[in-house]
């Protein structure tokens, strides 16, 4: 991960997080912690990401800024623990698509609709995928080739 694009998106979430916030509301927005809940296990790098961004939240909005881990059912209990959340800002959700996209189609009952239940507030980490399979009519003894 580029510290640079980090640092950047970091910042954009700040901006999106002060900017998308009521104007009354601006004025005390964090009264209180802020808990960033991540559907990954402590240490991996969404959780990495997750401490990073609180980090630099605690430090503009100087209030804490809790990082918990909630693993399980392929995201879907931490982001049921979030949709039940009070909706006031004060309980966020850091998740791969998984959990508000592709988990609808995979899962019968999900406890929560991420349509009604989670707003979108911005992308904080991009990561990139690598496929690697074997070529199409070469015999390279099983071996795969990335490209």
């Amino acid at each position: 991960m580029n510290i640079r694009r980090a640092f950047s998106s970091v910042f954009a979430a700040l901006a999106v997080l002060v900017g998308f916030a009521e104007p009354g509301a601006a004025q005390n927005y964090p009264e209180k912690s802020i808990r960033i809940v991540t559907i990954t296990t402590a240490g991996s790098p969404a959780d990495l990401a997750a401490r990073l961004l609180g980090d630099k939240l605690s430090a503009a909005f100087r209030q804490p800024v809790v990082v918990e881990s909630m693993v399980g059912a392929a995201g879907n209990l931490a982001a049921a623990h979030v949709a039940r959340a009070t909706p006031d800002g004060y309980t966020l959700l850091m998740s791969g698509d998984a959990a508000v996209t592709t988990n609808v189609t995979l899962y019968r009952n999900i406890p929560y609709d991420p349509r009604k239940d989670l707003a979108p507030i911005t992308q904080v980490v991009a990561t990139p995928n690598i496929r690697a399979s074997r070529s199409a009519g070469e015999d390279r003894g099983g071996a795969c080739h990335i490209r």
